[in-house]
């Protein structure tokens, strides 16, 4: 967990089978983390640029992706969650995919 000016926010590793197409993300949490949102990221290992594919607030479901296909070749994968409080809880991200 991070904390900075803007206040609380957690990062989480990404694991998905090679080739997958990611349809749809979302994270999940208490009422008061629905203010917050998610960002779920590619990072290029040979430059180690971030590129966003999906972005919502929590609890709402993003279904549409940019660069879907999962290539874990030449790329990771994390989804952020931004500006938490301190009395905000994240149970889980979903994440939904067809190979």
């Amino acid at each position: 967990m991070i904390i900075d000016e803007d206040g609380l926010w957690i990062s989480a590793p990404i694991i998905l089978p090679h080739g997958a197409t990611v349809t749809a993300c979302i994270v999940e949490g208490n009422a008061g983390a629905t203010s917050a949102s998610f960002s779920f990221f590619r990072v290029e290992h040979s430059t180690q640029n971030a590129y966003l594919l999906a972005q919502a607030s929590v609890g709402t479901e993003d279904t549409s992706i940019t660069t879907p296909v999962i290539d874990n070749e030449i790329q990771s994968y994390c989804i952020s969650v931004w500006t938490l409080d301190t009395a905000d809880e994240i149970y889980y991200a979903r994440i939904k995919y067809t190979l």
